[in-house]
């Protein structure tokens, strides 16, 4: 009996440590977080990527350095492993990226060999990875994709057509063209350039150099149409037919070879475009025509001639600033329309000649 009250007053104090054993929370080890650096060097900036786990990367923060010469990246959470631990960069603008400890926590050293222009942080997933941009020359705010080249008809003492109201198709070509480059520049993809920007003459060959010389993606030529035939009311939209010329006089074997093999068909698009957004937006009548027009041959770029009716009706509705913005306005729509659906050219960039 008393061997039984010893072992239950024994059992008795060892509960405690008992249950204290059964309650102790599993130990869990931390996450090993991996940190990997690289970088890439282009002429106008250096960019640096830092891949790891998500949440490491998206609380780290980047600070520039007072001195100008130096970024620092800190990371809330200390990673495991940094590799690797220094990264020999020594392109012009960043010397190397080096780990470090600050306290308790991990940060990454950015070490420039010159002041930068400025820079740029972002988060990005799939690996996550902090891309840090530092840029050696100031950021481009949009780079053109699209050259549009304006073609004003006529100049100087070629006056074109004359309508019974006065009105002269180089003045209404050089208004519609300089009301259509105010409307294109607003959109910062597109770069507008004119062959003329004010009364002066241009030979044909001139005009076609300027486009070609630009780069140009589509060429418009604008003009008017004061005769008093049948279409006389109409817009007339004129493209190159698809097949070479057969008359002497509009044979020129080497521009036509040009025009035919790289646009024509892209300038048939860019003429339905045109119709389809000048029909809906005016309600006249627009006609596409064909015709061996020597002011579009040897341009490289999709190119069409407009022409405006100047007939005394059509002559009063062009006196009307409303009217001729309209007109502007639906050119742009079809011009935008065309850029939207047109295959990528692969335009190399270059430096244009005129504005």
């Amino acid at each position: 009996m008393e061997i039984k009250r010893i072992f239950v007053i024994f059992a008795f104090l060892l509960l405690p440590s008992v249950q204290v054993f059964a309650q102790a929370p599993e130990v869990i080890k931390p996450k090993e977080v991996t940190i990997l650096l690289r970088h890439q060097s282009y002429p106008a900036y250096t960019r640096i990527v830092i891949e790891g786990d998500d949440e490491t990367l998206k609380e780290s923060k980047v600070l520039r350095m007072d001195s100008g010469l130096q970024f620092l990246i800190e990371f809330k959470k200390k990673p495991s492993l940094i590799k690797p631990e220094t990264l020999p960069v020594n392109d012009g603008l960043v010397k190397s990226i080096e780990s470090a400890e600050k306290g308790d926590k991990a940060v990454l050293n950015i070490i420039l060999e010159k002041v930068p222009h400025d820079y740029k942080s972002f988060f990005l997933k799939d690996p996550p990875r902090r891309v840090i941009d530092i840029y050696k020359v100031p950021v481009a705010t949009s780079v053109p994709r699209t050259v549009i080249v304006i073609d004003p008809g006529h100049g100087g003492t070629d006056i074109g057509a004359k309508g019974l109201s006065g009105l002269q198709e180089k003045v209404l070509a050089l208004d519609m063209a300089l009301r259509l480059k105010t409307l294109l520049q607003k959109n910062p993809e597109i770069k507008v350039v004119l062959t003329r920007i004010s009364d002066v003459a241009l030979p044909l060959r001139e005009r076609a150099f300027i486009g070609n010389s630009n780069k140009a993606d589509l060429f418009i030529s604008l003009h008017g149409n004061s005769s008093f035939g049948k279409s006389s009311k109409d817009f007339i939209v004129y493209v190159l037919p698809p097949h070479e010329p057969k008359t002497e006089e509009n044979r020129n074997p080497y521009l036509w070879d040009i025009q035919h093999v790289r646009s024509i068909k892209e300038s048939k698009r860019l003429a339905e475009s045109l119709k389809e957004t000048l029909e809906k937006g005016l309600g006249e009548g627009i006609m596409i025509k064909e015709a061996p027009i020597l002011g579009l041959m040897g341009i490289e770029a999709p190119s069409v001639l407009l022409e405006l009716p100047m007939v005394p009706e059509e002559g009063k509705k062009l006196q009307k600033e409303n009217y001729k913005n309209n007109i502007a306005s639906n050119i742009l729509e079809g011009i935008i329309n065309f850029i939207k659906k047109r295959p990528e050219t692969g335009r190399p960039e270059g430096e244009t000649t005129r504005q």
